[in-house]
């Protein structure tokens, strides 16, 4: 998610294509600031293949990398700053994510 006015963006765990591919873009572009917890590192569009009996097998079958050569698939993102939402906070129906980037944002020099 981008947080409206500034070059950071706010991401979880469960974060899917195309948000990891377009990290390292924001990342090159700008030094765009990440907010939120490290991803599984499963990127890359994902190739089926049916083999005889049945079997389905499935795998990733594009490399993404970091604008410095970084590898991406099966490190995941790794945060600038990291948050991860708690028990607490999930019962209590707030995004701590989301606060999180904002306080960051808001606590910016002007």
């Amino acid at each position: 998610m981008e947080v409206p006015g500034s070059h950071r963006h706010a991401y979880r765990r469960a974060c899917h294509e195309p948000g990891r591919a377009c990290r390292p873009v924001f990342e090159a572009a700008n030094g765009t600031k990440f907010i939120g917890s490290r991803t599984a590192g499963a990127n890359g569009d994902v190739t089926r293949l049916t083999v005889p009996g049945g079997i389905t097998i499935s795998f990733s079958g594009q490399e993404i990398r970091h604008a410095d050569g970084r590898p991406l698939q099966r490190v995941g993102l790794i945060p600038d700053l990291e948050v991860k939402p708690t028990i607490t906070g999930i019962r209590a129906g707030r995004d701590e994510v989301l606060e999180r980037a904002l306080e960051y944002v808001n606590n910016l020099p002007k």
